[in-house]
């Protein structure tokens, strides 16, 4: 690929124009993507002590730990009549799946800061190579699913296939915020250890180790959390076949949608500013 000097005019100098190259950069990314993402494949597992079991073993873990407080008293959970250790399992693998989709850009565009100043490679491009390894990652968690559901013998009923939806909604919100990070991460460094705490707090007030509460403070505050329907949706799909709060879901599917489209827009934007700033 060759070595060019960029040059830097505002974005939104030419609307048309750069709408239209964005578009563009999209359509010719793929080659480049598939590159990036079966580099990032390989290099993960040759460098990796636990191969193929680090993608399950933050599940298994965070299960585990889970199971603990239960059964010390610490979490009274009542999860129906799914076991509890599933329950659990099922959304710590969609909580985790939703932060990889959401950190893929945060930190991918910060490792090919170089390949984005140097060359004129699209942004897209770097964004989705660095998905590659993720899904590699969801496609071993749902054989663990998978595994677990064989385990307690719970039967999957037709209405378990639209847990797809629910989980391609949730990567679409993590997509979507990571692209509002992604780009000031490389304005501001200290910016991905302030989300990353921020998202561990966001753990806490998700319907990970249990459901959102009907009433009370926290009950609100998780109900205003976007990742509360669609995990709580999926994973009720997905265990008994049937959906809490639908409609809720589907608003959030769509807003999640918008959403990425306008931060695809931004995040090209900030980043031509990012650009510039590391080329001075």
């Amino acid at each position: 690929m060759r070595t060019v000097v960029r040059t830097f005019e505002p974005p939104l100098a030419h609307p048309a124009e750069f709408l239209g190259s964005v578009w563009r950069d999209f359509l010719r990314s793929r080659p480049l993507a598939l590159e990036i993402a079966k580099r990032d494949i390989r290099n993960q597992y040759r460098q990796s002590l636990l191969g193929p079991v680090g993608a399950v073993l933050l599940p298994l873990a965070l299960t585990a730990l889970a199971l603990g407080f239960h059964r010390s008293g610490i979490l009274n959970v009542q999860s129906g009549s799914v076991p509890y250790a599933l329950f659990v399992l099922v959304g710590v693998v969609l909580w985790t799946t939703f932060i990889e989709i959401l950190n893929a850009p945060v930190y991918g565009l910060l490792a090919e800061l170089r390949l984005l100043a140097r060359t004129t490679a699209p942004p897209e491009a770097i964004i989705l190579g660095k998905l590659g390894p993720v899904v590699v990652n969801i496609l071993l968690k749902i054989v663990l699913v998978a595994a677990a559901l064989l385990w307690y013998r719970i039967p999957i009923t037709p209405a378990a296939v639209l847990a797809v939806l629910g989980l391609l909604g949730l990567a679409i919100l993590g997509s979507a915020i990571g692209l509002l990070i992604a780009p000031l991460n490389l304005l501001y460094r200290d910016l991905s250890w302030i989300f990353g705490t921020i998202t561990t707090l966001w753990f806490f007030f998700s319907p990970v180790y249990f459901p959102a509460p009907a009433t009370g403070a926290i009950g609100a505050i998780m109900n205003l959390n976007p990742v509360t329907p669609l995990l709580g949706d999926t994973r009720s799909l997905l265990l008994t076949g049937m959906a809490i709060t639908p409609v809720q879901s589907g608003l959030t599917i769509a807003g999640a949608c918008l959403l990425l489209i306008a931060s695809w827009f931004y995040a090209r934007i900030v980043l031509s500013i990012a650009m510039e700033q590391v080329n001075e």
